[in-house]
């Protein structure tokens, strides 16, 4: 639901109107994927105070979640857009347990004040919303079956590989049977065959009259040599013959010998993959591997898992491709804008925090409306002055002003923040 946020305002505030920054303003930008705040309503409310005016801003917006709130940080921030979300997070969490370095480091920052302090109390909604945007990383290897998924033949899918070891099959036991049998293909495969067989006998004589013709005397002495040769010598001829026979050869053959060739199997995701005969336990032991799945989890993320045995006979747990999705919940964040307006006419932050107790949890936090500012803001985010590329810290050399810096340059540029278009519009609109 959109976050209107009105239960927590103060008791007596006033509805004073609304702003639509595109509308009424003309801001207008490209905005990250699920964030639409240029045509979202933002509701002021007005409190009277002992020294002038309380404004509250009602984001009526859907919350965001961890890729959005990272896409929200890039959009706001001068620069680091090669920032990456580990990268952001890996920043923020030198607070949590800090190397020696990072004390140094972390000292600095101190020197900047309220505005470093601030962040401080808000990293943790931060963290936990941004790490949703992270996958895993749940250290198994994918078990891809891209070994099976090359050209498409009418629909279903083969490889060169596998024609090979399937033409070996048909032609292992009995070199005569199995040729007259591809011999009904058409395209001459039996003649090349011999011929390749006849001119690896002939390489190895030097004398050319004593070379062996292909004829019907020769045949059986050419198919018994091809019988005593190893796997690898006779699927590398296989694959000589295939080129020379041309690029549409594998497919004509394959279409005309399809059954023979392969058995279809039908794996879980709902592929049917042709399996060549010599490898058909294979197909059936990956199909049963893929029945008695079971599930791995890390973090809020559970993925599919089964075990298949290698060629060496171990068991190797694999990936199932595509099988992450998340189980529990991912926390959500809104900016918590307000400001006070004094009677002459200063304006200062007011950084207030909350979070309901729903499921997922949802946060609010006063720095993320800090940043929101800077977002409703082009003008300001102009200013290379108040809004630079890099700010150094201390006699420390310039940082770049990334998604994770942004929330602290915020708040370090409120005075900034606080006379910009959408701030004037705020406190006028009726």
């Amino acid at each position: 639901m959109p976050d209107t946020y009105t239960e927590q305002l103060p008791i007596d505030a006033a509805y004073q109107g609304e702003v639509v920054l595109r509308r009424d303003l003309g801001i207008n930008f490209d905005e990250p994927t699920g964030i639409n705040y240029l045509e979202t309503p933002l509701r002021v409310f007005r409190t009277e105070t002992a020294d002038g005016d309380r404004f509250d801003v009602s984001v009526d917006h859907e919350p965001l979640n961890g890729s959005q709130l990272f896409d929200f940080l890039k959009q706001a921030a001068p620069g680091g857009h090669n920032d990456t979300v580990p990268g952001v997070i890996d920043d923020w969490r030198i607070i949590d347990d800090p190397t020696e370095n990072d004390k140094k480091l972390i000292n600095l920052h101190h020197r900047l004040g309220s505005a470093w302090n601030e962040f401080v109390l808000s990293q943790p909604a931060f963290i936990a919303t941004l790490r949703d945007a992270v996958v895993p990383d749940f250290r198994l290897k994918i078990r891809e079956e891209n070994h099976q998924i090359l050209p498409e033949l009418d629909g279903l899918n083969f490889s060169s590989n596998s024609i090979h070891y399937s033409l070996l099959n048909i032609i292992g036991s009995s070199l005569t049977d199995g040729l007259a049998l591809l011999d009904a293909t058409n395209t001459g495969i039996s003649d090349v065959i011999y011929g390749l067989i006849a001119r690896q006998l002939n390489i190895r004589c030097d004398n050319p009259k004593k070379h062996v013709q292909v004829n019907d005397r020769t045949r059986p002495m050419l198919e018994a040599r091809f019988q005593n040769w190893g796997t690898k010598r006779r699927l590398s001829l296989i694959s000589d013959a295939l080129t020379m026979l041309g690029p549409d050869a594998p497919t004509k053959i394959t279409r005309e010998l399809r059954d023979i060739m392969y058995e279809f199997v039908i794996l879980p995701d709902g592929k049917t993959r042709l399996y060549p005969r010599p490898f058909l336990a294979e197909g059936e032991a990956l199909k049963k591997a893929y029945d008695q799945r079971y599930v791995v989890r890390k973090d809020n993320f559970v993925a599919d898992a089964i075990e298949v045995k290698s060629s060496k006979g171990a068991m190797i747990t694999y990936l199932v491709p595509h099988s992450i999705r998340r189980y529990a919940s991912n926390p959500l964040i809104s900016p918590l804008i307000a400001w006070e307006r004094s009677g002459d006419g200063g304006r200062r932050l007011i950084i207030e925090r909350s979070q309901d107790g729903s499921e997922p949890v949802h946060y609010r936090d006063g720095v993320l409306g800090a940043v929101a500012l800077a977002y409703f803001s082009p003008e300001a985010r102009a200013d290379e002055e108040s809004w630079p590329l890099a700010k150094p810290i201390g006699a420390r050399r310039a940082q770049g002003m990334g998604a994770a810096q942004v929330p602290v340059l915020a708040l370090m540029s409120e005075a900034n923040l606080l006379t910009t278009d959408f701030i004037e519009a705020a406190e006028a609109a009726s």
